[in-house]
This record gives structure tokens, C-alpha cells and sequence, in this order.
């Protein structure tokens, strides 16, 4: 019996996350043309887990610098570091924290000027966060807003929206299951 409720569980818990994702996809891909997205997780409480942080544009506009501000719940999380992916240490990109209070910060991505680089829409960045080992509530939500773009010739883009992301927490003796899921498929 027990058997048979973890695999209920377990498909329940996968329909929701891929419709979630490709509800959002095509929900954003209709109407929002510049956008920073957050990924959703699932996790356990106690783990170490890493949100990645990228952006939409219209194709042929390319962003050299990306300001947001991420919000996420205090004291269930904690933001551990912020790593840069490969491609912007390879073109000389930094990233650039600053703590704004309780659960708040902002975060300003650039490439130096006068290069001829963007930065990548695959990752700007990425978020290592520290899930509480006693948190009650699920899903945990982190949200990216106040969002400001600028393209190569030094413009701010208009209407540029956040997002918000989830991580889904469950028990530890389900979370095998879901990586073992994963990785087979």
C-alpha cells in the first residue's frame, strides 16, 4: 500500500510541476516580450539547492546589463551565494549583491562596456539558497521584480516584467524518487 500511495504522490507532485512550467511557458511566450525568470525546484528541507536566473528579449535585442530585485521568505531561506554561469566569466561579467533589508536583495549583472558581448538569456546567474531544516511551509516563493534591462547602445528596455518561482518541498524519503525520475528520463 505504501508503495503504491509514494508513486501516487510522486506523479502528482511531476503533473503539477511540468504543467506549471508549460503553462507559464506559453503564457509568457503570448504576452510578455522582455522578462527575468526564475526556475521552480522541488527539494527537502535542510538541502542547499540552486535557482537559475535568465531573461527573455525580442531576438535581436541584446542586454549588456540586468538589475533586479529578489525577494524570498525569511528565515525558511537563505541566500547562500550568487555564481556566475561560465559564459559570463568568459566574456568578464560580473555580478553584484546588495543586501536590502530582511529577505531582500539586489542583484546587477553587467558585461564591461564596449564589448561587443551580451549576456547569455541561458543563465545570468546563479541563486544557491539554503532551505531551513524546519520549515513548515510549502511551496517556498521567491520572486524577481523591479526588474531593469539595458541593451548594448545603453538603453532601458521598456515593460520589462519579473516572475516568481516555487520550490516545492518534500519529504526526504520521497526526494530519491523524484531525482531517480529525473535523471532516467
Amino acid at each position: 500500500m505504501s508503495k503504491f500511495t509514494i508513486k501516487h504522490v510522486l506523479l502528482a507532485i511531476l503533473t503539477a510541476q511540468v504543467s506549471h512550467v508549460f503553462g507559464q511557458e506559453l503564457a509568457v511566450s503570448e504576452t510578455i516580450q522582455n522578462q527575468v525568470l526564475l526556475n521552480d525546484l522541488v527539494a527537502t528541507r535542510g538541502q542547499e539547492v540552486i535557482l537559475h536566473m535568465r531573461f527573455r528579449t525580442q531576438k535581436e535585442v541584446k542586454i549588456n546589463k540586468l538589475k533586479a530585485e529578489i525577494i524570498f521568505p525569511v528565515p525558511q531561506l537563505k541566500l547562500v551565494r550568487m555564481d556566475r554561469p561560465y559564459l559570463l566569466e568568459k566574456f568578464g561579467g560580473r555580478i553584484v549583491v546588495e543586501e536590502m533589508g530582511l529577505g531582500r536583495v539586489q542583484v546587477e549583472i553587467t558585461i564591461p562596456e564596449n564589448s561587443p558581448e551580451s549576456l547569455p538569456e541561458e543563465a545570468v546567474a546563479f541563486l544557491v539558497m539554503q532551505v531551513a531544516g524546519d520549515v513548515e511551509v510549502s511551496p517556498l516563493t521567491i520572486k524577481a521584480q523591479n526588474v531593469q534591462m539595458r541593451n548594448l547602445e545603453g538603453e532601458i528596455l521598456e515593460e520589462v516584467q519579473g516572475s516568481q518561482s516555487h520550490i516545492n518541498l518534500v519529504s526526504e524519503a520521497l526526494y530519491p524518487l523524484i531525482s531517480c525520475f529525473f535523471y532516467m528520463h
